[in-house]
């Protein structure tokens, strides 16, 4: 399934906010979670484990959770740019278009 950034997230009861970026297991470089920008939230968003992404298309990406519960999961603190880590070149832009499974 391919997994856009900066589009529209839809929880079963409506929209939760917008796709932020992918976070990586720095071990095996697999994506685990997307980071979702909620509305009416302050902090830099949430993390949405992938498991829970039912469907995507370019433009949204669907989730089988409720606002409420998007809410409620553990928040995004920190971005480490793949330079820093020594992740070899790979980027959010470079996964934008990546599959994963």
């Amino acid at each position: 399934m391919n997994i856009p950034l900066d589009v529209e997230v839809h929880c079963t009861d409506g929209t939760g906010g917008h796709s932020l970026a992918l976070v990586l297991n720095p071990v095996t470089q697999v994506a685990t979670h997307l980071v979702v920008k909620n509305k009416g939230h302050d902090h830099a968003g949430h993390l949405l484990p992938l498991q829970l992404i039912t469907g995507a298309t370019a433009k949204s990406i669907a989730v089988s959770c409720t606002r409420d519960e998007l809410g409620r999961l553990d928040p995004f603190e920190k971005m480490v740019r793949s330079e820093e880590t020594g992740l070899g070149g790979v980027s959010a832009q470079a996964l934008a278009g990546a599959e994963f499974h």
